[in-house]
């Protein structure tokens, strides 16, 4: 089948990148930090100006400052204040990965969760696109993919029509596309390390979910699509 072919291609492709000072280790090191209060997320918001500055540089790596956005031309990191609050209250998501979107209440609690980190920007004014959103959902929990100019690209091509909101469509349709592609994803399940930020450590203990493979696959996948329209 050619996904399967596709899936290793595009992942090695992405890996091939990796490096500790490269943009895409901002999804590592931030994913690592909010990992470490999954047991006690409520822990975070004693920490905020930290568990702040670590989304907000994860944000900025991937292009969320950038243009005519709020978040560039008016905020700061502390803009993210309430954003960790609703993070502080999501305990569980961390647990949520591709072969849970089958669960109507795992389901639930992944929109639920993006109903609150939207919630948690309009706070301070910011109207958040579902890229924003999404982003901050893959970067913190690792749950879901971010549903960018590539990957909205790679479901509309491969759907048929566009899913441009974390509902119940968006989830099934990601849950069948990793049951149909299990094979190829199954390779690097629990294969792919989190880069470390310490000095003299080149990984953690901790792996990429499989949300984050799709994410991966669907980026570059994306991407070669806008090439060929180019």
């Amino acid at each position: 089948m050619k996904n399967l072919s596709d899936i290793k291609r595009y992942i090695e492709k992405f890996k091939s990148c990796r490096d500790k000072r490269h943009r895409y280790a901002s999804f590592d090191y931030c994913y690592n930090y909010f990992y470490r209060y999954k047991s006690e997320p409520r822990k975070l918001k004693e920490n905020m100006v930290e568990s702040c500055l670590y989304l907000w540089s994860y944000l900025a790596s991937w292009g969320m400052l950038r243009g005519s956005t709020k978040l560039l031309k008016e905020c700061n990191f502390m803009c993210l204040e309430h954003v960790i609050e609703a993070i502080s209250e999501s305990k569980g998501c961390w647990d949520i990965d591709i072969e849970d979107y089958d669960n109507d209440k795992k389901r639930k609690q992944l929109i639920e969760c993006r109903n609150k980190i939207e919630e948690g920007l309009k706070i301070v004014g910011i109207s958040p696109t579902e890229t924003l959103i999404t982003k901050i959902m893959l970067g913190v929990f690792g749950n879901i993919v971010a549903l960018d100019t590539y990957v909205s690209k790679w479901i509309k091509k491969e759907n048929g029509k566009g899913i441009t909101k974390v509902n119940d469509k968006l989830l099934i349709f990601l849950s069948n596309f990793y049951r149909k592609n299990r094979k190829g994803f199954k390779e690097f399940d629990r294969k792919i390390r989190t880069l470390s930020i310490k000095e003299g450590e080149l990984e953690t203990n901790m792996y990429y979910t499989k949300a984050k493979l799709i994410d991966m696959y669907g980026f570059e996948k994306g991407m070669k699509l806008a090439k060929n329209e180019e």
